[in-house]
């Protein structure tokens, strides 16, 4: 089964679905920048109180993992559409359920992995969006 939608109305979901994204992305990121410092002070603690006794696995930088950022996905589909000559877009069901639902192939580990570092407060816009990438 496909569906044939306005190609406008395609691109205006895919930017808005974009512009949700960028915002999940950029409080990510600089809550991962808080947690790489936090660790970095408490490793230079560590080694400074246990010299001795140090090893890299001990420093507990390992568990911290840089979010990936997934904006090209949005732009190159747009970029797409808005070659197209046509006006309307014919989207197949893969492609209705990232352009239009937004659950794109990585969506619900990038959620699930957030979530579990707590790189978002509970309540919070991020929290609730990366709920919902966690659930697809």
């Amino acid at each position: 089964m496909h569906i044939e939608m306005p190609k406008t109305k395609v691109i205006e979901i895919l930017n808005e679905n974009k512009e949700e994204f960028t915002f999940v992305y950029k409080t990510l990121s600089e809550e991962y920048e808080k947690k790489v410092d936090a660790a970095v002070e408490d490793a230079v603690e560590k080694v400074k109180k246990h010299r001795d006794r140090i090893n890299r696995y001990s420093l507990d930088l390992y568990n911290l993992r840089k979010p990936n950022n997934h904006t090209e996905d949005y732009n190159l589909a747009v970029d797409m559409l808005a070659s197209c000559s046509n006006d309307t877009i014919t989207l197949s069901p893969d492609d209705f359920k990232k352009f239009i639902k937004n659950k794109w192939e990585w969506t619900s580990e990038y959620g699930t992995y957030a979530l579990s570092a707590s790189y978002a407060t509970t309540g919070s816009r991020a929290y609730t969006i990366l709920n919902k990438y966690a659930n697809t």
